[in-house]
């Protein structure tokens, strides 16, 4: 879907209720007590086709604060999904964050984010859409897990603290191909009114 039409998606889609946050606080930054950004722990409605993730909740001390990410258990398996919104105030990705949920056809990722974790889009066999906020370049950046480097080592060499290495490879881990193969829309506006 070209962003000119998910935009409608976009404007129109209820923010997610009945959540449940964690992380909530009060955290000292420069000296200054400031309220700590909280992340969604559950979301009370599962059953919603489209979930867009609030931009603010209120801590259990009454107080108005950023929605700043979410934990990985929030989507995953969710097979009744098809389209996922982040705001742009979210910072990263975790692991396993949206494993399994088969039906997500679209997604948005704030440009704040740097890192996308492990296993991501694990079973997202229908994703077809990645709105991304920033430009090429800044997606470019992000930290997309795909795999690790695997160093075998062997004897150690006599009369040194080194090993000889027997084997050094890129093994690749496809718990994000899905986000990877999927069509990337650059410099999407997230956060719009109606």
């Amino acid at each position: 879907m070209l962003y000119k039409d998910y935009i409608k998606v976009i404007k129109t889609a209820e923010e997610a209720k009945d959540l449940t946050f964690g992380y909530c606080g009060y955290t000292y930054i420069s000296g200054v007590m400031r309220r700590a950004p909280m992340y969604v722990i559950t979301l009370g409605d599962t059953a919603s086709e489209v979930i867009k993730l609030p931009q603010k909740g209120i801590n259990k001390w009454g107080n108005e604060v950023d929605v700043a990410g979410f934990k990985p258990e929030v989507f995953q398996g969710n097979d009744k999904v098809t389209d996922i919104i982040l705001h742009s105030g979210v910072w990263g990705i975790p692991d396993a964050a949206f494993k399994g949920c088969t039906n997500i056809k679209r997604l948005t990722i704030p440009k704040n984010v740097k890192k996308i974790g492990r296993d991501v889009s694990a079973g997202c066999v229908s994703l077809e859409d990645v709105y991304y906020e920033g430009t090429m370049e800044q997606w470019e950046k992000i930290e997309i897990y795909t795999g690790k480097r695997i160093v075998e080592l062997g004897k150690q060499i006599p009369g040194t603290p080194v090993c000889e290495v027997t084997s050094d490879y890129f093994k690749h881990d496809p718990g994000n191909d899905a986000l990877l193969k999927a069509n990337i829309h650059f410099q999407c506006v997230l956060d719009v009114g109606d």
